[in-house]
This record gives structure tokens, C-alpha cells and sequence, in this order.
């Protein structure tokens, strides 16, 4: 039995054609593309959002009451807040990073026993 031939000789040179570009399209493209990078350079207005929006949530807004104790320890009265964290933390329970100087706690800090000293380092400077 013979293979049945294709009634268009021309189907197998349709699927090697190359599309031939639209200039008009193609400079219409161009200029789309330019205005939005010409809307991206103006400067925005900052909207300012007094507080946090707690209609998603069930909960009701935290109290903005500060603590007089340390949040990790719970008998230290407070010395200073974490960098990261923003927690507050007795003297005892803050340590200073070597490279950046801040303060930070035992949670957001780590401590280096490699060298003869021991160093503490942020979970920032520890990265670089």
C-alpha cells in the first residue's frame, strides 16, 4: 500500500515562513514601552498611614502600653530595644554587635567562639 500524497505541495513551506514584522506595530510597541519608563522616573506622592488597618483581622488592636520588664528574662526592668526585633531587653539580655555596633538580643545575635575572644555578631553582619 502507497503513502497517500498531500493535495497542497505548498503546507510544508507555510510552517518555515518567517512573520514578517509590522513597522507600525512595532513603533507603537516602542513608544508604549517609552512612556511607561518615562512614568516610572516621575516622583510619587507618599501616602502616610497613621496606623495599621485591623479590619481583616478578629482580633483587636494591641495596646500600645509599654512593658516595664525584660521580654526575656521577665524580672529586669528595661534598658534598651533590639535593632531588629525592636524588643525590650534588660542589660543582661542585650549584647553589642561587633562589626555594626547596634544592640540586638540573644535571638537576632550570634556569638562567635572561633577566635580567642568571643564575639557577638547580628544575623546582618554574620551574612557578609
Amino acid at each position: 500500500m502507497t503513502k497517500r500524497r498531500l493535495d497542497d505541495s505548498s503546507f510544508a513551506n507555510v510552517l518555515r515562513q518567517k512573520i514578517k514584522e509590522d513597522p507600525i506595530q512595532k513603533q507603537q510597541a516602542a513608544q508604549n514601552t517609552f512612556a511607561l519608563l518615562m512614568k516610572a522616573q516621575q516622583p510619587r506622592t507618599q501616602r502616610v498611614i497613621a496606623e495599621p488597618s485591623y479590619e481583616y483581622f478578629n482580633t483587636v488592636p494591641l495596646p500600645t502600653t509599654k512593658t516595664s520588664k525584660c521580654c526575656k528574662c521577665q524580672n529586669g526592668s528595661v534598658y534598651d530595644a533590639c535593632a531588629q526585633c525592636e524588643g525590650a531587653f534588660c542589660s543582661q539580655c542585650l549584647a553589642s554587635c561587633a562589626a555594626c555596633q547596634s544592640v540586638f538580643c540573644s535571638t537576632c545575635s550570634v556569638i562567635d567562639y572561633s577566635m580567642s575572644m568571643d564575639q557577638v555578631f547580628c544575623l546582618s553582619c554574620l551574612q557578609r
